[in-house]
């Protein structure tokens, strides 16, 4: 399952782009809370290296479709919080 992408077209405009999957949006959160890649591992059941791997393609794909990730958690917590609008 893909979670949207948010981007503003003119005027304002909500523009809704699949590009994460569910659990990608989970990493996403977790890092916008501020938990390290060992704790959200710990959190989600999952080994290291296996968030290490969601951690990079978060940034793969966004950095495909224009965003700057310059800094992940800066990144997770301006998407978590767009997301979180649109509910």
């Amino acid at each position: 399952m893909l979670i949207p992408k948010l981007s503003l077209l003119a005027f304002g405009e909500p523009f809704v782009k699949l590009m994460f999957t569910k659990r990608e949006v989970e990493v996403l959160r977790l890092i916008a809370q501020g938990y390290s890649t060992e704790a959200i591992a710990a959190r989600l059941y999952r080994t290291t290296e296996t968030i290490k791997s969601h951690r990079k393609n978060i940034r793969q794909k966004a950095q495909e479709n224009g965003e700057d990730i310059t800094s992940l958690p800066v990144f997770a917590v301006k998407y978590v919080k767009l997301l979180d609008g649109l509910v």
